[in-house]
Order: C-alpha cells, then sequence, then structure tokens
C-alpha cells in the first residue's frame, strides 16, 4: 500500500471513528433526563389520570439494575411503529392508536406516561409530582430524548458528507499521472489507439455522447468500463458500469472488492487500458460517477 492510499484510509477512519466515539462517549456519560425528587405514593402504582388526555402508571422493583430490566422489557412488551432508547430511557409510538410514551426507569421505580401525542405527553410528564427534568441533562442526550428525527437527519447528512468524502478522496487515491517526459497525444489519437485494443470477448463503442465504452458480457451479467475525456486538462475519467456484477463478483472469491478498492473501476482489461492512456501523456483518473461534486 502507497502512502498516498495510507493516508485516505487513516482519513476515512478518523472521519467515522471521531465522531461516532464521541456521540457514544456524550450519550454513556450523559446525566437521565429525569430525576426522582420524591417517592411516588401507591396510588400511583393503580395508573393515574393526566392532564391532555395522558395516564401514567409506577412499578417498584427491588433496585435499579431491576428497574432499568423491567423498563426495557416492558418496552418490548408493546408494539410500536417508532422507538428510541437510550439507558434507562425508552420513548415510543404505538402501533395501535397512534399513542406516543415514555417508558422510565427513575430508581428502583418504572414509569410509564402515555398520551395521545408529543405535546400531550410532554404535559403529563410535567405533571408527575414525584419527577423533575434534570438540569445537567446533556445537549445531545436531551436531543436523541426529545427530537428523535432531527437527530435522525443530522446523522443521515453526515452520512451524505461521509461519502462524498470517501468518494472524492478514494478517486484521489487511485489517480494516476502520464508517464514522465511524455507529452499528451491529441484526443483524436487516443481514442483511435483505445479503440484499437483487441481484447477477446471485449467489444468498443462510442456512445452519442462521445463516451467511450469496453464492454464484455455472459448469461446474466454486463460488465462495461465507460471513459469520458477531458481535452482540456488531459484526463480521462473512467466509471465501472454494467449490471449483475455484485453477485457475479462474489462467486469469484471477493476478488471485485480487492481489485475495486486498489484500481478503481474494474472493467474489461482495465489495467491495461490505463497503461496506454499513461503511455500518450494523459492522466487515468477513476471515479465513482461522472457526477463532479461526487466523483471528482
Amino acid at each position: 500500500m502507497n502512502k498516498r492510499w495510507l493516508f485516505v484510509w487513516l482519513v476515512l477512519i478518523v472521519a467515522f471513528a471521531l465522531p461516532v466515539g464521541a456521540l457514544a462517549l456524550a450519550l454513556f456519560n450523559a446525566p437521565a433526563p429525569y430525576r426522582l425528587i420524591a417517592e411516588p405514593d401507591a396510588q400511583w402504582r393503580a395508573g393515574q389520570v393526566l392532564p391532555a388526555g395522558g395516564r401514567a402508571m409506577v412499578r417498584s422493583l427491588s433496585d435499579d439494575a431491576a428497574a432499568r430490566t423491567a423498563a426495557r422489557r416492558t418496552l418490548e412488551s408493546i408494539s410500536t411503529s417508532s422507538s428510541s432508547s437510550m439507558p434507562g430511557v425508552h420513548r415510543y409510538r404505538a402501533r395501535a392508536g397512534d399513542e406516543h410514551g415514555l417508558i422510565l426507569a427513575i430508581g428502583r421505580y418504572v414509569l410509564v406516561v402515555a398520551a395521545p401525542d408529543d405535546a400531550a405527553l410532554e404535559q403529563a410528564i410535567a405533571a408527575v409530582p414525584f419527577i423533575a427534568p434534570n438540569a445537567e441533562r446533556s445537549g445531545v442526550a436531551a436531543m436523541l430524548d426529545r427530537h428523535l428525527w432531527g437527530f435522525v437527519a443530522g446523522i443521515l447528512g453526515y452520512a451524505l458528507l461521509f461519502i462524498l468524502l470517501a468518494s472524492r478522496t478514494l478517486a484521489w487515491a487511485a489517480r494516476r499521472p502520464p508517464l514522465p517526459d511524455v507529452p499528451a497525444a491529441g484526443e483524436a489519437d487516443l481514442r483511435s489507439r483505445l479503440l484499437a485494443l483487441d481484447f477477446p470477448g471485449v467489444s468498443a463503442s462510442v456512445r452519442a455522447d462521445g463516451e467511450l465504452v469496453f464492454e464484455r458480457a455472459g448469461e446474466g451479467w454486463v460488465e462495461q468500463l465507460r471513459l469520458q475525456f477531458d481535452g482540456n486538462g488531459n484526463v480521462v475519467r473512467a466509471l465501472s458500469g454494467g449490471s449483475a456484477q455484485w453477485a457475479r463478483s462474489l462467486g469469484h472469491r471477493f476478488d471485485f472488492f480487492k481489485y475495486w478498492w486498489r484500481t478503481m473501476p474494474r472493467g474489461p482489461r482495465s489495467d491495461q487500458v490505463a497503461e496506454l492512456v499513461q503511455s500518450l501523456g494523459w492522466v487515468w483518473q477513476p471515479v465513482f460517477t461522472f457526477r463532479r461534486l461526487i466523483g471528482g
């Protein structure tokens, strides 16, 4: 592995591991969202009606660990359309009746609060007299607890940025410069030399937009190497294409993964094509997509 690839892998590992690790640390070290300020009366164990159509019930367990286990099992017993969980705190949306609820392990108690919607649920929670919001609650944990979809949107946004970073850095690492001291051939000459290549079982064609395509086909699969030409910078941008490549590659001892990560893209005789491009003074630039923003 050369220094360029080593640098790319280090960047991608850090870009993935650093935010994930920081998020996990913030969540697991965060204070509980609520604190117990009084012992609940016995009447709460039978259930209580709360404002805004809410209701609540309390269970008493032997200790804190038993309460956390009971809270988790309570969530598992409810048929939900969505839920979010962190240690001792579970929010859910019931599949039946679209009910919104909070299951909270607080001390040795399990508190279950349910209401018709999120706003009503917050009113019902505020009406429970023996708990109070924890002022030391961390921002990340509070966002996950109260604004799940905003939190998920943030995660998806970062995932898209990570994909952009990965595609651009991997394309940069796979870039092959022209051979030293070789003047760049004209685009027409390069195209004619590429079309003159004769690979067994591989056809070459030119599309209406000028894209050159090498293609190899078999039963149930088509494998392509698509080339676009940038005459201003003397760059050939290369992209893998075709159909059923994953299934075919999986059947060949994962050779696709090994080849793709190293040279990008995989295609009919892509190494030989790349060497010809370099020998004629052009840059060989593999990409994930021909879209400039993502592919490079």
